[in-house]
């Protein structure tokens, strides 16, 4: 069985440095991991990849990194993202394509957005991940548990054929 090989402080700062490189140039989270994974192989650090878990802990650490580069506090940049997002819905020339992911950011960054879950659609083979917001998840599985309530009997509709009772005509 080989042996996991352990990274000097001073292999994992240049790997951090390396991360925080590749986010400040804004390459996407998954080619981040990509490349980690990858460079730790072409080093000899790793018989194999390493594990997602540990790429998150490099971007993690590449974060707060980038952070202290630009000699800003967390809010500091928050602020600045807000103003900038706000500049582009407000600037005439924008596109409504610029005005909508601006907007989008926004919601973002104010904790606004939908919440999404990860469903699993596809056979067996072909697995696929797919988001789904959170709201169209529940409606679909209240629909469900009618239709279920329905067909057997129990619940709203006594398996009538309707979903709700009848409305009260008096």
């Amino acid at each position: 069985m080989a042996r996991r090989k352990t990274r000097s402080a001073k292999q994992v700062e240049k790997y951090v440095a390396m991360t925080a490189i590749w986010l400040g140039q804004m390459v996407p989270k998954h080619e981040v991991k990509r490349r980690l994974r990858q460079a730790f192989i072409d080093d000899g650090l790793a018989a194999g990849p390493i594990s997602w878990r540990t790429c998150e802990t490099y971007i993690s650490r590449a974060r707060q990194l980038l952070i202290e580069w630009h000699d800003r506090t967390p809010r500091e940049l928050h602020i600045e993202a807000v103003a900038f997002y706000v500049s582009v819905i407000q600037h005439p020339g924008s596109s409504e394509m610029a005005r909508l992911t601006a907007r989008q950011r926004l919601d973002r960054l104010f904790g606004l957005e939908t919440p999404t879950i990860l469903r699993l659609v596809g056979d067996a083979d072909n697995p696929l991940a797919v988001k789904v917001k959170v709201e169209e998840y529940l409606a679909g599985k209240r629909r469900a548990q009618a239709l279920e309530r329905a067909l057997l009997g129990t619940g709203p509709g006594h398996g009538n054929g309707q979903l709700d009772p009848p409305a009260n005509p008096g």
